[in-house]
């Protein structure tokens, strides 16, 4: 790595951070729309995942690395609102989304990384007042972060400051990149401790979409504290504390008989297995959520509410040594619902109307297929996920792979909602999914996937919105 390098490097990364901070690029004033929102967010969310990139092997005093990746996802929906005989207010999406990234290191102990975002979306909304709209968003900073690592020290050092991504647990409770600080150390391999504090985004979306202006205020604070203990053979176990306070206003002024105020806590406890050689892998989740929440302004018994709530998630996954590499996952999930809420995620018109808030809510990501792709909450989730290498012995084929996974939906109080409020009905039957998928690693930087689910509604859903939904996706990447 020559000095040249490494200059360009760095000044390169500081270009990047000006442009972020300028916001140096125009942007549509086109919001996306409501629906659009609830569409993609779990889906963004779920692939929060993807930003991590591993730090380089460190084998000089000073070294650096550039690299990227572009995306470019299209995306198709068909009666996303269960109702045939109405015209979809978005029918499609073509998503670009650049990331460029940049990491200097200093020995073994010291490492800034940089990654710039930017990404333009045009989508179909001839069910509106135009046929087509357009939204740039960026370039604006996605990732910024110093992290100093002392891993020769008798108690271990790992020290992450900046904007990250983060998480507790599998990542259900909370996972978000935001500005934070973490700490992370060892005990003789054995015992694990991992905190944090953290504060959310300018402009990110509120997962409470009745607050005004909703998607440019979500001023939170997080803090988390996770225990591990890998002692037990092939196993981890582990248990973590998260605090989440909302700063937003307790009473804005377009709404000033309204309180949107949302503070929660969340106990977790876990096991999973922790053996790579092992043919079987399996997890258990168990968190309980408490804290306080308001009730919407057309309950009669308008004040401050206790939260209630749980979740649980378990899994096994087995991999068959036998031709095609097929590969068996079975999981459940259950987030518990409050019987009169029409909506598990607003507070005004379709929040708690009385008693305790036993509706799980939380900010993280849970994969709950593609087509009706609900947040867990008020629901028990049963997946069954089959997948296999169909062409493994050619040599074109052996980095694809496919998949099949089917869902069954059931409400946990069967008079509340769910997060399609379409879902009406007071009935356990939400229904159920069937996904398809498709994966080829075309070269070492090139990626092709595509998706295809299919949602059929149960009786919680009226007839007049009980037609199936239907969802594909396509994505090109291409890494450098």
């Amino acid at each position: 790595m020559t000095k040249k390098y490494i200059f360009l490097s760095t000044i390169i990364s500081l270009i990047l951070l000006l442009c972020s901070s300028l916001h140096c690029s125009a942007q549509s004033a086109t919001p996306e729309s409501t629906e659009e929102d609830k569409l993609i967010e779990e889906e963004t969310t779920r692939e929060l995942k993807e930003v991590v990139i591993k730090p380089p092997p460190i084998e000089k005093i000073w070294s650096a690395k550039l690299g990227g990746w572009f995306n470019s996802i299209f995306r198709d929906y068909t009666d996303t609102d269960n109702n045939a005989a109405d015209k979809d207010l978005v029918s499609w999406n073509w998503y670009q989304d650049l990331r460029l990234w940049s990491r200097i290191n200093y020995r073994k102990d010291y490492s800034l990384y940089l990654r710039l975002k930017h990404s333009y979306t045009r989508r179909d909304t001839s069910a509106r007042s135009t046929s087509y709209s357009s939204d740039y968003d960026g370039p604006h900073l996605d990732m910024a972060y110093i992290n100093i690592s002392k891993k020769d020290w008798s108690i271990p050092l790992d020290l992450t400051l900046g904007r990250q991504y983060l998480f507790v647990g599998r990542g259900i409770a909370y996972s978000n990149v935001h500005y934070g600080i973490k700490y992370k150390t060892d005990i003789k391999n054995i015992l694990y401790l991992k905190t944090f504090t953290s504060i959310s985004g300018e402009n990110e979306y509120n997962i409470d979409q009745s607050v005004p202006n909703y998607n440019k205020t979500n001023d939170r604070i997080f803090a988390g504290l996770e225990l591990a203990y890998s002692g037990i053979k092939n196993n981890i176990a582990y248990g973590f504390l998260l605090i989440q306070k909302d700063k937003n206003a307790r009473f804005p002024p377009e709404t000033p008989s309204q309180s949107y105020r949302y503070n929660s806590e969340y106990y977790g406890l876990g096991l999973q297995s922790n053996n790579p050689k092992s043919k079987l892998a399996y997890w258990l989740e168990v968190i309980k959520e408490e804290g306080s929440s308001y009730t919407d302004t057309a309950s009669v018994d308008l004040e401050e509410k206790r939260i209630d709530a749980w979740l649980a998630n378990c899994g096994l996954n087995y991999t068959l040594k036998m031709p095609l590499k097929p590969r068996i996952e079975l999981e459940y999930a259950y987030a518990s619902g409050d019987k009169d809420r029409s909506s598990v995620t607003d507070t005004r018109s379709g929040g708690n109307l009385y008693g305790n808030d036993t509706n799980f809510s939380y900010f993280g990501s849970f994969f709950s297929g593609y087509a009706l792709a609900p947040r867990l909450s008020n629901m028990h989730i049963y997946k069954l996920d089959c997948t296999f290498a169909p062409f493994e012995k050619l040599k074109f084929g052996k980095e694809i792979v496919c998949g099949l996974k089917y869902f069954r939906y059931r409400k946990d109080k069967k008079a509340g909602g769910i997060y399609d409020t379409d879902a009406t009905v007071s009935n356990l039957d939400i229904g159920q999914e069937a996904d398809f998928y498709f994966y080829w690693k075309l070269r070492k930087n090139i990626f092709w996937s595509n998706r295809y689910g299919i949602f059929f509604p149960g009786d919680a859903y009226p007839t007049t919105t009980n037609n199936n939904t239907k969802y594909f996706y396509s994505r090109f990447r291409i890494t450098f």
